[in-house]
């Protein structure tokens, strides 16, 4: 019996952790805008741009939490009409990866860039291999995920939006941001 309790226990306690870890503490109407500031930052953006910027956003429709994120991401890109950074224009496409592969939406898309909602039963692995082999940047309003390989993500720090950036992820997407946006965010290196 006690065996059991303890299954169950590690069980509960794995699933809240894994929970826990998908949340977004920055809303995303927040989010964008503080995004698409970073982006200007990265000296390499016109050189990624050439076709203009082509950010996928990556959700699962099974999952409640993502499925709600990426409903939300696309009321915001509605409402804020940002369409273009420093004259290049950026195409939003979406992509439910329990559906379609991820490869296949790069390559016809022209994705350059990659945002993560929330996930579950996904490997961050999978994904962050084939930003850092295309040079696509990635970023995510779940701040654990920087931890996990992730370019560019948020948190709350107090009250005030942090940014994080994994500087390993960052140089191997190919990315070079200004000292000027570096003094200001929490960097992790790999």
């Amino acid at each position: 019996m006690t065996k059991i309790l303890l299954y169950i226990f590690v069980f509960v306690v794995l699933l809240f952790s894994s929970v826990c870890s998908q949340t977004m503490d920055i809303p995303i109407e927040k989010q964008f805008p503080i995004f698409i500031k970073i982006f200007t930052f990265d000296r390499n953006l016109q050189q990624r741009a050439e076709d203009g910027l082509n950010i996928l956003i990556v959700y699962q429709k099974n999952f409640r939490t993502s499925f709600s994120a990426y409903e939300k991401i696309r009321e915001v890109l509605r409402k804020i009409d940002i369409n273009s950074i420093e004259n290049i224009p950026i195409k939003y496409s979406y992509l439910d990866i329990d559906e379609f592969s991820l490869q296949s939406a790069i390559t016809r898309d022209k994705i350059n860039m990659i945002y993560l909602c929330p996930l579950r039963g996904v490997s961050l692995e999978s994904i962050t291999s084939i930003t850092r082999d295309r040079g696509i940047l990635s970023f995510t309003g779940v701040s654990d995920y920087v931890e996990s390989g992730i370019a560019i993500g948020l948190e709350l720090k107090g009250e005030k939006t942090q940014i994080i950036i994994n500087l390993t992820a960052a140089k191997a997407e190919r990315t070079d941001f200004s000292s000027q946006l570096l003094k200001l965010c929490k960097i992790i290196e790999e």
